[in-house]
């Protein structure tokens, strides 16, 4: 693969690229990045061994993962090749480790993603000391991309956004080296992980262009495509469309009837791009450290404007946090991931100037500006310590004696051929081993053909009877009262067979705290069987 350069680099590896800056000591270059780089991983660690928490989407890849081992085909269900996935990678990855390792799948997403999420670290640093960032820069970066509580939800979950920020991060790292035939080639591999981010690759292409480097614009693209190509002939074959139809199915759920002014998805966004959880009792709280890593990241990123490697993170994360807006791609918090990881490396290094700049301050500013630093740390670790009980609860109660409960009863419980129609698609179609149809149609484009009509889920029912249908324990209510017409055959045709409800939810008590009656609500669920054919 031939390499050009990007940046304006006499020899590559012989001189600072793009930035001066002091080389420092062996302390602040080796010994402190390392150090933070080993806390990182240690964090995302203690995170994983107190929750245990593997994210509901992710049994969705772990099932088409199963079903390739299995030698049924990249399919979710037997016979039926939707493109149900939108990480064919991370899919492939997994049924590697399934194959040569006959062991658990969650085990082997985890030791993906803890992989990838320090390997990611490790090229931010790289990418950091290339381009000649001041001696302690890298050092206030990986900090804070090591104690960012929610990307260790992120990093930790079974899912695949830490292998996308490995791709990226290596790009990038590339990307500063001047090797733009390996930046886009690895760009490539990050679409086959997600295709999502394909703003990433544009926006690499784009600021070459600017400065003036066409050809090396040009290898950018033609690598990217040609690493990704081999995937949108197989699924254009494979599956009738290179498009996934997940991204159809959910345009279709969350974002063709969606009304909402634009306003309510950027304050989403919003509340989405900061290091911490934050719920504190102080109103605006969270709002106030968004617009601050935003405002320090982009100050950051326009002060360093002509440093081409600074230049392409900035533009990326901007532009694709306006894609989330502006699409009202707002309803999962895992798709914020790559426009948080890049606002939170130029945040850091803007904290990194603010501090070697604090002796010019006024003597009061020089020394809040630490207290500050540290007040806000010490707070987002223990809001993380409070968000780990709280994911716990989440895996425990929801989704272990909850979804995979109910898996394991059907599995136990109903015909090999049976079907099942509900929302939750991950643990349940996993641990059941049964024909799912899911609500949200990502692999049962039936529903989605009912969505496009407006139609709600007592219609998918009578349009597609199932053997069996899972429901919350509050819509049977609802649906009983207010829903008659509706719910004729659905009344007529099924009855009650189980109930799972381990935290005692009461559909018909008025909870004092909204956001127990949410959880409490999302643990209970009804299972209801088809008693005529």
């Amino acid at each position: 693969m031939s390499e050009s350069r990007i940046s304006d680099v006499p020899s590559a590896g012989s001189i600072r690229t793009e930035t001066t800056g002091s080389n420092g000591g062996w302390i602040e270059r080796l010994l402190a990045p390392l150090f933070v780089i080993g806390l990182g991983a240690g964090f995302r660690l203690l995170w994983l061994m107190f929750t245990n928490f593997t994210q509901e989407d992710a049994f969705i890849t772990f099932r088409f993962a199963q079903q390739i081992v299995r030698g049924n085909g990249f399919v979710y269900n037997i016979g039926e090749r939707v493109y149900g996935t939108t990480t064919p990678l991370f899919t492939l990855l997994l049924a590697g480790w399934l194959q040569l390792s006959q062991g658990d799948i969650i085990s082997g997403a985890r030791t993906v993603d803890l992989i990838a999420a320090v390997g990611a670290m490790v090229f931010v640093w790289l990418t950091l000391r290339r381009i000649g960032a001041p001696p302690w820069q890298p050092v206030f970066v990986l900090v804070i991309l090591a104690v960012s509580t929610r990307l260790w939800v992120f990093d930790t979950q079974g899912m695949e956004m830490p292998l996308v920020i490995l791709f990226l991060s290596a790009s990038w790292w590339m990307f500063s080296q001047n090797k733009a035939g390996w930046a886009g080639a690895l760009a490539g591999a990050m679409l086959w992980t997600r295709i999502d981010v394909a703003l990433w690759p544009a926006c690499m292409v784009v600021i070459a262009l600017s400065s003036g480097r066409k050809r090396e614009a040009l290898q950018i693209g033609l690598w990217t495509t040609l690493v990704y190509l081999p995937w949108l002939v197989f699924a254009g074959i494979y599956f009738g469309s290179p498009i996934p139809y997940t991204a159809i199915a959910k345009y279709v759920a969350y974002v063709a009837f969606d009304h909402t002014p634009l306003t309510t998805h950027a304050l989403i966004i919003l509340r989405a791009l900061r290091p911490f959880f934050i719920d504190l009792p102080i109103p605006g709280a969270g709002i106030l450290l968004s617009l601050a890593t935003v405002a320090i990241a982009i100050w950051q990123g326009l002060r360093l404007r002509t440093t081409p490697t600074y230049l392409v993170l900035l533009v990326f994360a901007v532009v694709e946090a306006v894609r989330l807006i502006l699409t009202r791609a707002t309803s999962f918090a895992h798709y914020s991931v790559p426009t948080l990881w890049g606002f939170l490396v130029l945040f850091g290094a803007g904290l990194a100037t603010l501090w070697s700049g604090r002796k010019s301050l006024a003597p009061v500013a020089r020394r809040a500006y630490p207290l500050a630093l540290l007040f806000v740390l010490v707070v987002g670790l223990v809001q993380g310590v409070m968000a780990a009980f709280r994911t716990q609860d989440t895996q425990v109660f929801r989704h272990e004696l909850a979804l995979k409960a109910i898996g394991l009863w059907l599995r136990e419980n109903t015909p090999e051929q049976a079907t099942v129609l509900l929302e939750p698609l991950g643990y349940i179609g996993y641990y059941s081993d049964r024909h799912m149809f899911d609500e949200v149609g990502l692999v049962t484009p039936q529903i989605v053909a009912l969505k496009r009509k407006q139609l709600a889920a007592p219609a998918y029912i009578e349009a597609l009877t199932p053997d069996y249908y899972l429901i919350h324990c509050d819509d049977v209510l609802r649906w009983f009262k207010d829903q008659e017409d509706e719910t004729a055959f659905f009344r007529r045709n099924y009855t009650h067979v189980a109930t799972f409800n381990p935290v005692a939810f009461d559909p018909t008590d008025v909870y004092e705290d909204p956001s127990y009656a949410a959880f409490a609500r999302n643990a209970c669920y009804e299972v209801w069987g088809i008693v005529t054919r």
